[in-house]
C-alpha cells in the first residue's frame, strides 16, 4: 500500500523523506509517518487488510523444460591452425540514407 502512495509522492518531492526545510515525500502528505510509534501501529493494521495481501507469488516462474536437456554438449571448433576472419572496416550510421517514412496523420 505504501509502494502506491509512494509512486506519486517520491516523483512529486524527488526524496522519499524529509523534514528540512519543509516536509516532503511520504511525510508531506501522510502526518502520521512522522511517528515511529504511529508507523508501527499502521504498518499493524495494514498486514490485516484484504487489499494489503499479496496477489501473486514474489517467486519466479519455473523455467520451461529444455527439449535439448541430456544431450551432450557439442565444444567449439577451436583448432590452432584455423584463422579467424579479419573484419576489415567498421560499418559507419548514416541516417541521412535512411528513406523518409511519412507519420500517420491523427
Amino acid at each position: 500500500c505504501a509502494i502506491r502512495i509512494m509512486a506519486v509522492t517520491v516523483p512529486r518531492d524527488g526524496v522519499i523523506a524529509r523534514a528540512e526545510p519543509r516536509w516532503s515525500g511520504v511525510a508531506a502528505d501522510w502526518g502520521p509517518m512522522r511517528s515511529a510509534r504511529k508507523r508501527q501501529e499502521m504498518a499493524n493494521w495494514l498486514r490485516g487488510q484484504d487489499y494489503c495481501q499479496r496477489m501473486t507469488s514474489p517467486r519466479p516462474m519455473p523455467r520451461p523444460v529444455n527439449d535439448a536437456d541430456g544431450l551432450p554438449l557439442l565444444a567449439m571448433d577451436t583448432a590452432p591452425d584455423r584463422a579467424l576472419p579479419e573484419i576489415a572496416s567498421r560499418a559507419r550510421f548514416d541516417p541521412g540514407t535512411l528513406p523518409s517514412t511519412p507519420r500517420p496523420q491523427r
